[in-house]
């Protein structure tokens, strides 16, 4: 079984002090943010997501930046940050709403 959040939590535990981790932390949202954009923003490949295994956050932006996405049934996404106490962007509001409706984007 797999999970993907989009970031290195192992990483920003291992930051050291809070505002290291906080750093580390920020750092990596830029960096799922930077792949998002290049994936949202390739006009001239194909881009294909497929998962096996459940993803939250910035895991579920990666995959939903994609042309093309596809999941095991069983396969739970979760956009949403709070669960992981984290805050983040990854395009979420450009995306979500193209893949899920704009009405269960709100939800």
């Amino acid at each position: 079984n797999f999970f993907c959040n989009g970031t290195h939590l192992n990483v920003i535990e291992a930051a050291g002090g809070m505002q290291e981790q906080a750093d580390e932390s920020w750092a990596n949202i830029n960096a799922i943010d930077d792949v998002v954009r290049e994936v949202l923003l390739c006009h001239d490949k194909l881009t294909i997501s497929a998962m096996s295994g459940n993803a939250g956050a910035g895991g579920v932006m990666a995959a939903l930046a994609a042309d093309y996405v596809w999941t095991h049934p069983r396969v739970v996404l979760n956009p949403s940050y709070k669960a992981l106490d984290l805050y983040g962007s990854e395009y979420w509001t450009y995306s979500l709403p193209k893949r899920v409706g704009h009405h269960q984007a709100l939800a």
